[in-house]
């Protein structure tokens, strides 16, 4: 598992601040970081064994179950893919301006 936790760490750390901001979100359900600093989320990564889903957030516990995932490749596309799925849950609604 600890080839997988580095793994996950080098993604987080070349995100693009947008991409961070969301996994924050996936993460805590706030993009914003505490005002304590980051090192006070104090998350905890709880390992998996199916590689088939994405890494799950436990946002009420900043729990994350983490698949061990056998490349990084495919740890990317799941964790990319769990934080894009959860911008389009959390973007705002359209706008309706007709009322």
């Amino acid at each position: 598992m600890a080839v997988v936790i580095k793994w996950f760490r080098e993604l987080i750390h070349d995100l693009s601040e947008a991409e961070k901001k969301n996994f924050l979100l996936y993460l805590t359900g706030s993009d914003r970081i505490p005002i304590q600093g980051i090192k006070a989320l104090g998350f905890t990564i709880q390992p998996t064994t199916d590689e088939r889903f994405p890494p799950v957030a436990h946002t009420c516990f900043h729990l994350l179950d983490l698949p061990r995932y056998k490349t990084k490749e495919r740890l990317k596309f799941k964790l990319l893919q769990a934080i894009q799925q959860t911008g389009l849950i959390w973007s705002d609604p359209p706008i309706d301006r007709n009322w």
